[in-house]
C-alpha cells in the first residue's frame, strides 16, 4: 500500500456539508453561503463529491447555484473536517485504487460527536466498492503529509500523543504509518501551531511541493508560533536521506494573527489544496499577505492556477481549505 503525493492526478474531492447546528452556530447562513462558493470553486477544476444526508440536501441544493460537477452522497457526518475522518485513498501493491481508514477520535476527545464521523470511511468504501484496509490506531488524515516517493512528515504532537494511543504503542503507530503510506523514512517534528484543536496537524505547518521540496510556515519574532516554527526550520535543515541528500527549505510565513474572543486562531497558508491543474490557497483578507502567500505557492507550482479561497469563517472552527477536503486519486 501506498499513498501518491497530493498532485497525483485526481478524480474528485469530497466535502462534507456543515449539516450540524453546532457547527458555526451564530453564522449559519453564511456558512452555507460560504461552502457552497467553496464547492463551486472546486468544481469547474474537479468533480466534487458532498456528503450529506438526505435531510439536509434540499438545503445544500438552494445555496448551490449549479449542479454540474457536483454530487451529493447521503452519509451522515458530525463535522465537515473529511481530511482527518475519511478514508484515504491509496494503490495496493498491484496498483488498484484502496482505502485506507484510521480510527478517529476527535483529536483525542475533545469532541463529543464523531460516531458518525467515525463511520464514514466505511460508508464511501461501500458507496465506492472499493476495499478497506482498517488500522486499529487513532490518527487523522491532517496529521501527515507525504512526497509519493517514500518520505512523509507529521509531527510528535499528535502521533505519539497519548490522547490517541497508549505511550507503549508509539513505536507500533509510527510503523503503521509507515507501511500504510509506504513510506521509507518519516520527518517528525516536534509541534503545530498553537491553539490548533488537532494538537499541531502538519497541513497547518509544512508541505511538500515536490519531491525534495518543502514549504514551511515561518514567522516574526512577535507572533507566539516563532519559536516552535523556528524550532521545526531547524529540524528541516539537519533532515538528509541515507543518500546524504537534503530537502529544498521555502518559508511561508504566517497571516498576522487573526484572534477571536481574545484567542489566536490556527490561520496558515499551508492548509492548501492541490488538486489537477489549480491550488486552492487560504486567504484571510490581509491583501499583501495574502498576495506574498500566492506568489510563493505559484513559484512551487508554476503550471497550475492559484486560486484564493476567503477563510475567514472556516478559521472560526479551526481549519481551513485542506482540512475541509480529501482527494480521490485517478486509477
Amino acid at each position: 500500500m501506498s499513498m501518491p503525493a497530493e498532485w497525483h492526478p485526481q478524480s474528485a474531492i469530497y466535502l462534507a456539508w456543515p449539516c450540524s447546528e453546532k457547527l458555526w452556530p451564530n453564522s449559519r447562513p453564511h456558512i452555507f453561503a460560504e461552502f457552497a462558493k467553496l464547492v463551486e470553486t472546486i468544481a469547474p477544476h474537479t468533480a466534487v463529491k458532498i456528503l450529506c444526508e438526505k435531510s439536509h440536501q434540499d438545503q445544500a441544493l438552494a445555496h448551490l447555484s449549479t449542479r454540474d460537477n457536483i454530487t451529493l452522497i447521503d452519509i451522515k457526518t458530525d463535522d465537515v473536517w473529511i481530511r482527518d475522518y475519511g478514508p484515504i485513498f491509496t494503490y495496493s501493491q498491484s496498483d488498484q485504487t484502496q482505502l485506507l481508514s484510521w480510527q478517529f477520535n476527535a483529536w483525542g476527545g475533545k469532541f463529543a460527536d464523531f460516531v458518525n464521523d467515525n463511520a464514514v470511511a466505511q460508508q464511501i468504501a461501500d458507496h465506492s466498492s472499493l476495499q478497506l484496509t482498517k488500522s486499529k490506531f487513532n490518527f487523522e488524515g491532517g496529521a501527515i503529509d507525504t512526497n509519493g516517493a517514500g518520505l512523509g512528515i507529521t509531527t510528535k504532537s499528535v502521533i505519539h500523543n497519548i490522547n490517541r494511543n497508549p505511550a507503549e504503542q508509539q513505536a507500533d503507530v509510527t510503523q503503521a504509518i509507515k507501511t500504510h503510506y509506504g513510506l521509507d523514512e518519516l520527518i517528525i517534528l516536534d509541534d503545530g501551531l498553537i491553539n490548533d484543536d488537532t494538537d499541531g496537524h502538519i497541513d497547518n505547518i509544512t508541505r511538500f511541493f515536490k519531491e525534495r521540496g518543502i514549504l514551511t510556515c515561518t514567522c516574526d519574532a512577535t507572533n507566539p508560533n516563532y519559536t516552535q516554527l523556528q524550532a521545526n526550520l531547524k529540524e528541516l535543515e539537519k533532515f538528509r536521506t541515507p543518500n546524504g541528500e537534503g530537502l529544498e527549505i521555502l518559508e511561508l510565513p504566517l497571516p498576522d494573527p487573526i484572534f477571536h474572543e481574545g484567542e489566536i486562531l490556527p490561520a496558515s497558508y499551508t492548509n492548501f489544496l492541490i488538486s489537477n491543474k489549480a491550488v486552492f490557497i487560504p486567504s484571510f483578507d490581509q491583501k499583501e499577505n495574502d498576495l506574498r502567500a500566492q506568489n510563493i505557492i505559484q513559484n512551487c507550482f508554476p503550471n497550475k492556477k492559484i486560486i484564493p479561497i476567503d477563510c475567514r469563517i472556516f478559521i472560526l472552527e479551526g481549519g481551513a481549505i485542506h482540512c475541509l477536503s480529501q482527494q480521490e486519486i485517478s486509477p
